[in-house]
């Protein structure tokens, strides 16, 4: 048994140390991204013809006002521009079930956000096919310590040489040189978002993502969430076009050209 845990706790520092050499080598060249996927199959992307978007839960992030509001209108603007007229806000929501419910859901929403969130969650069938969540996991800025080393190098040097005829010329040649690196401080920020797409009716995962990037450079988290919340909206669209599209050639799309649902009135706009 003692042996069993010893070797228990050797692989699990090994991997740790594989994890952190991995991490180091990826920041080197300033970059690093790792993303996982999961979708049901068995689902018809057709069918998501209303989406109800629910706010980005920041709560791991900093206590810092800034950040949080910029994630949330990063968030908020990249569904809208890959999404388009299928998407429902959470204060169209409130306006469409204040009628069903008899209740003023909208005033509900303005006092207590969080507990007008969860009335929607519980009649979300009644406004829409699908609902999106958003997560961030990690939003952080760190530094390591990159130990000083050396590495051989080619350096061009040129010299002026005689020929036969005691003419002059250049030639460049190359000499490896060994070239010393001190230690430095690299200052990295890390990210890392998952998203939720479930049916309304059941609550039933139809598709998620953790996508989780790090990039060399403190404060960086706004342009990697920026192409971490497009991907994965340019995924989603895709995958409603081309069910859409399948559905259509099977006749089966009559009323999937207008992806607002007929039976759901929509808030006017005001003036």
């Amino acid at each position: 048994m003692k042996k069993r845990m010893r070797l228990a706790r050797l692989g699990r520092t090994a991997s740790l140390f594989c994890l952190a050499a991995l991490f180091c080598l990826c920041l080197s060249s300033t970059v690093a991204a790792a993303k996982r996927d999961w979708t049901d199959r068995e689902y018809d992307f057709s069918q998501a013809r209303r989406i109800l978007l629910f706010d980005l839960n920041t709560a791991k992030m900093p206590d810092s006002p800034v950040d949080r509001r910029q994630a949330e209108d990063i968030f908020t603007r990249a569904v809208q521009n890959k999404l388009g007229g299928r998407l429902i806000s959470l204060e169209e929501a409130a306006h469409l079930l204040g009628s069903q419910l008899d209740t003023d859901v909208t005033s509900l929403l303005s006092s207590d956000r969080e507990k007008a969130a969860a009335l929607i969650r519980e009649h979300v069938q009644q406004v829409a096919d699908v609902w999106i969540e958003g997560r961030v996991d990690t939003w952080e800025d760190d530094s390591f310590l990159q130990p000083a080393y050396t590495e051989w190098e080619q350096r061009a040097y040129t010299r002026i040489l005689r020929d036969s005829e005691g003419k002059t010329y250049e030639e460049t040649y190359y000499v490896t040189v060994p070239v010393y690196y001190p230690a430095r401080q690299i200052w990295y920020s890390g990210i890392q978002v998952t998203f939720e797409v479930r049916d309304a009716a059941s609550g039933r995962l139809l598709m998620a993502r953790e996508d989780d990037r790090g990039r060399e450079g403190s404060h960086q988290q706004d342009s990697m969430f920026k192409r971490i919340c497009n991907s994965f909206y340019s995924d989603l669209a895709k995958k409603i076009r081309i069910a859409e599209k399948a559905a259509a050639e099977e006749g089966k799309g009559s009323g999937h050209d207008n992806p607002l649902r007929k039976d759901i009135p929509r808030k006017e706009n005001s003036p």
